[in-house]
């Protein structure tokens, strides 16, 4: 096995097509059939099923081809890390808050300091990011779910306050004013997140303290887009759980209201997760410095 023949599998899953990837790859289109074909024999099983007009791409293909990008995003990482130019790459994953709220923030302050750093940045749920730093595709994640894997390091950096969102109508304002408010909330329809994510981890926690789980719930949906939940709160789907960092903005432009979910507050962590014994490079070691430092004098 070599990169050429995990390059030529690559294209092809990723154009669906054995021409286009020849195209992509400046290569003839036999030899794109004969580097599958050479992966095919030497793993001893079928990753492409093709047909005279279309072609399918078997389950152990898909397995296969999660190791082949990573093999590659690695590849391309070692050629980024001893680039002579001068210049410098941290590939980063960030889950859906951290990523929409909290890390734009940092970069832009972080690029005024460091111009010459480059970012390649992947977005996912919480363990799809915590996964990639474990299998080496990535330097760091910032997530909002922690991690115990004996490889990691998981630092928390931040938190936000979780709340109930809840569509800014008479109806939920007059909830809002009464005591008892909590009880009443968690009857009505309500939009959960994926399960992939840290809030859903964190909504989980918090129903479990309160007595409720999922099924005694009046859940009208399940989403893994929060600019999607957060739209279908404000258009009167229902209410759901969030980080208020994810909803200040709807809040303060009033097509939100929210809710405390308890006097003492409920908040939630974000954290910095990298591999131990992995040697970092100064640039990487310098960026975590930074949102450690940033963020802390944000608070302050």
């Amino acid at each position: 096995m070599d990169f050429r023949q995990i390059e030529a599998f690559c294209a092809v899953v990723e154009e669906n097509s054995f021409s286009k990837a020849a195209q992509k790859l400046c290569v003839t289109q036999p030899t794109i059939s004969t580097h599958i074909n050479s992966l095919e024999k030497e793993l001893n099983t079928q990753l492409i099923s093709r047909t005279t007009k279309s072609i399918a791409i078997t389950d152990d293909g898909i397995s296969f081809y999660e190791y082949a990008s990573s093999i590659l995003r690695i590849r391309q990482r070692i050629y980024q890390r001893y680039d002579s130019s001068g210049n410098n790459f941290i590939h980063l994953g960030a889950s859906t808050i951290p990523s929409a709220y909290i890390l734009p923030e940092i970069l832009v302050k972080y690029h005024d300091e460091c111009p010459l750093v480059s970012f390649d940045i992947w977005q996912s749920d919480s363990l799809g990011v915590i996964e990639k730093v474990i299998d080496g595709s990535l330097d760091l994640g910032i997530t909002g779910v922690e991690t115990a894997h004996k490889s990691c390091v998981c630092e928390s950096f931040c938190d936000d306050e979780l709340i109930i969102a809840a569509p800014a109508t008479e109806h939920y304002i007059r909830l809002k004013e009464q005591d008892n408010s909590l009880n009443k909330l968690l009857n009505e329809p309500i939009i959960l997140r994926e399960s992939g994510s840290g809030t859903k981890k964190e909504a989980d926690k918090l129903l479990e303290s309160l007595g409720m789980s999922n099924v005694s719930l009046n859940v009208i949906a399940h989403m893994n887009d929060l600019e999607s939940i957060k739209r279908s709160i404000a258009s009167g789907l229902g209410i759901s759980i969030l980080s208020y960092k994810s909803v200040k903005d709807m809040i303060e432009s009033g097509k939100l209201i929210y809710f405390h979910i308890n006097e003492k507050r409920i908040t939630r962590n974000f954290y910095i997760i990298y591999r131990k014994n992995y040697l970092q490079s100064k640039q990487l070691q310098h960026f975590i410095n930074f949102i450690k430092t940033y963020v802390k004098n944000q608070e302050e």
